[in-house]
């Protein structure tokens, strides 16, 4: 994680920085409460908006993970999408 951090700082894209960071940590919380669909939805997530960046979606299903809300993959899910969509639509 900290090779990743690191490298994304040296680019100088810190909204990259922020995002993996939410991946750790969520991929912590989901790993201490056993919770392996979150883990992977923020995953996918985060893989996706290390690449072409956040939206407020994305930073509403962050939330709701982080509150423990039981339909927060699913928000994560849906952001990934939306953001994977958005990243092929641009020129």
């Amino acid at each position: 994680y900290a090779l990743g951090l690191s490298r994304l700082a040296e680019l100088g894209d810190l909204d990259a920085v922020a995002e993996l960071a939410d991946v750790i940590a969520l991929g912590a919380q989901a790993h201490a409460t056993g919770d392996a669909e979150l883990a992977a939805a923020a995953w996918e997530a985060g893989a996706v908006a290390v690449g072409t960046g956040g939206s407020e979606a994305l930073d509403e299903a962050k939330r709701s993970a982080r509150a423990g809300d039981p339909s927060a993959p699913s928000a994560l899910r849906a952001a990934a999408r939306q953001l994977a969509c958005r990243g092929t639509n641009t020129a």
